[in-house]
């Protein structure tokens, strides 16, 4: 599965230790990098974001071995999907309409 192409301000979701089972925490993209991404989290117990960098994709199993762990992983939020969706539909030409 590719990884999603997001950007510097998109909103996503952090799971703690990679695991997407557990409950996701809003956060914003800060930097993006290769393979990874900096996001500033936002917790309902904690008032300051915490900064996670090196943060993996949850379908990269990278992001669950023991020395990624504590970076967590990430996911599109549904506010990004949705975004996507429509992205896709206003870029997809209506039938019988010529450009």
């Amino acid at each position: 599965m590719p990884i999603p192409k997001v950007f510097v301000g998109d909103p996503v979701y952090w799971y703690p230790d990679g695991d997407p089972n557990q409950k996701p925490h809003a956060a914003t993209v800060t930097s993006v990098g290769e393979h990874s991404l900096c996001v500033n989290i936002q917790s309902p117990d904690n008032q300051n974001m915490r900064i996670r960098d090196g943060v993996m994709h949850i379908s990269d199993p990278r992001c669950r071995n023991e020395y990624n762990r504590d970076s967590g992983g990430w996911d599109e939020s549904v506010l990004l999907k949705r975004l996507r969706v429509l992205e896709l539909a206003t870029l997809q030409p209506e039938k019988g309409v010529r450009p």
